[in-house]
């Protein structure tokens, strides 16, 4: 009865009806620049920049609304330990191309992360921990246009794909309607509407709340708009892979962001105390809610699932995008 009476509590947030965003003091995260030593081509960076999203963000005065750069140090007992640094504003990109039997794709993957999702009891965070991140993937046709657009916690959690204008119906699920969708306690758009054609400098906004970061809204917007309705952070632009490679603060040595013995490809330090205590039991998964990699499964102790259910594990494995995509409705 008490285990229930906790679930209840804790499962709450998913249940209500979603809350407007408080958004007279949110800042607007923007792409700016690239790094200078980015190994990335100039036809791929151009691409990156052109679909790049804008980040909304509430409460703009706690450093843990602020997207931030991961980073490595030296810390007690001389222990190594990843951290996020709010001081620095850094996305980092990554290009994958599939084929069905549609058509060939490409998948624009961005990812940023923050230095944590505060511990507190009112209201209660059930994913409070450090290093959390957050990935959208926009997924272009071979005419470069937006089809599906898919945002996720980097702990599988919240996922959330949604079709566009230039999304074919064959795409779609049997039963989608084009009206708002309620998923995990936040109200999502049907449909993300692009200009048609594209236009140069317009991007999809996602709109995060304050300590969670979860998504409350999503639509496409002119850029030069966003910059005049909100206080602007350039974010700079760094291939994934960089992610692998740290440098030591004070060293000249470097390190992944991510565990490479028994927990490999969990981010460091990224410990989820309240859903270890609360979801793992039944959700036989000890290390359920932390942050990882978005990588092929043989190099996560446990593949990127976007399903809590352990028999759907694998075909929710978001690496394998094209089966995810069919697992969660839609057939590219």
């Amino acid at each position: 009865i008490l285990a229930l009476f906790l679930l209840a509590i804790l499962f709450t947030g998913c249940s209500q009806n979603p809350k407007a965003l408080s958004l007279d003091n949110a800042n607007a995260f923007l792409y700016e620049t690239t790094r200078e030593n980015a190994t990335l081509t100039q036809k791929d960076a151009e691409l990156f920049q052109e679909f790049c999203p804008i980040f909304v963000i509430e409460q703009k005065d706690k450093l843990y609304n602020r997207i931030g750069e991961p980073k490595i140090k030296r810390g007690p007992q001389n222990k190594l330990e990843a951290f996020v640094d709010p001081a620095f504003h850094t996305i980092y990109v990554q290009k994958r191309d599939f084929f069905t039997q549609k058509g060939q794709y490409t998948n624009l993957i961005y990812r940023v992360h923050f230095e944590k999702v505060p511990y507190g009891l009112r209201p209660f965070q059930i994913t409070a921990g450090k290093n959390v991140g957050f990935l959208v993937i926009i997924t272009l046709n071979e005419e470069k246009h937006p089809v599906l657009i898919t945002s996720v916690h980097t702990c599988g959690c919240y996922i959330s794909m949604i079709p566009t204008n230039y999304t074919p119906p064959d795409f779609f699920p049997p039963d989608w309607k084009d009206t708002p969708k309620v998923r995990y306690g936040e109200r999502y758009p049907a449909m993300i509407h692009y200009p048609c054609p594209l236009q140069d400098n317009v991007h999809p906004v996602f709109f995060l709340r304050h300590a969670t970061h979860r998504v409350s809204d999503i639509y496409v917007e002119r850029a030069a708009l966003i910059e005049k309705q909100y206080p602007t952070v350039g974010m700079t632009m760094v291939p994934m892979q960089s992610l692998d490679d740290l440098p030591i603060q004070g060293e000249d040595k470097t390190l992944s962001f991510y565990y490479q013995d028994l927990s490999k490809g969990f981010v460091r330090n990224s410990l989820k105390p309240f859903e270890f205590l609360f979801i793992s039991w039944w959700a036989f998964d000890p290390n359920v809610g932390n942050d990882k990699k978005y990588a092929p499964s043989s190099e996560l102790r446990k593949q990127f699932y976007t399903s809590l259910n352990p028999a759907y594990w694998r075909e929710s494995d978001l690496w394998n995008f094209p089966i995810a995509a069919k697992f969660w409705g839609w057939e590219l």
